[in-house]
C-alpha cells in the first residue's frame, strides 16, 4: 500500500448570486496546512458493511473513489463536505493537484475521505 503523506488545503465552492439573475461559484479556502495521509483504497470497502446506527454502509459498489485521504489525529472541530475540493500545498509532484471528495467517512479519531482526482491538465506546448 503506497501511503503518502502531505499538507492540504480544503476549498469549498459557494453559489452566488449575479448581476444578470443567474449563479456563480465562488472558490474560498475553508481549512489550511491539515496534515493528511493519502492512500488506494480498500478494494475491499465496495461490500463492507459498517457498524453504526442505521445501518451506514461503506462507499458501495458505485464508489467514484480513486483515493483515500485520511486525517488522523481528528477531534471532529474540522467539518469536510462531499464536494469540497483537497489540494496539496505545496504541490507534490507524484500527486494530483486537486482531488473531489465523494464520500466521508468519521471514525474515532480519524477522518477518512473518498476522493477522485479532478486536476486540471496542464497543456503540452
Amino acid at each position: 500500500m503506497s501511503l503518502v503523506p502531505f499538507t492540504a488545503d480544503i476549498k469549498r465552492d459557494t453559489m452566488t448570486a449575479t448581476a444578470g439573475g443567474g449563479e456563480t461559484a465562488v472558490s474560498s479556502t475553508v481549512y489550511s496546512g491539515l496534515n493528511v495521509t493519502a492512500n488506494f483504497p480498500d478494494k475491499n470497502s465496495v461490500s463492507r458493511r459498517e457498524s453504526a446506527r442505521g445501518q451506514n454502509q461503506g462507499p458501495g459498489p458505485l464508489t467514484r473513489s480513486d483515493r483515500v485521504i485520511v486525517l488522523d489525529p481528528w477531534d471532529g472541530t474540522v467539518v469536510i463536505r462531499v464536494n469540497d475540493r483537497v489540494v496539496p500545498n505545496p504541490a507534490k509532484a507524484e500527486l494530483p493537484t486537486a482531488w473531489k471528495v465523494v464520500g466521508v467517512r468519521p471514525y474515532e479519531g480519524e477522518l477518512q475521505l473518498d476522493c477522485e482526482d479532478v486536476s486540471t491538465p496542464t497543456a503540452v506546448t
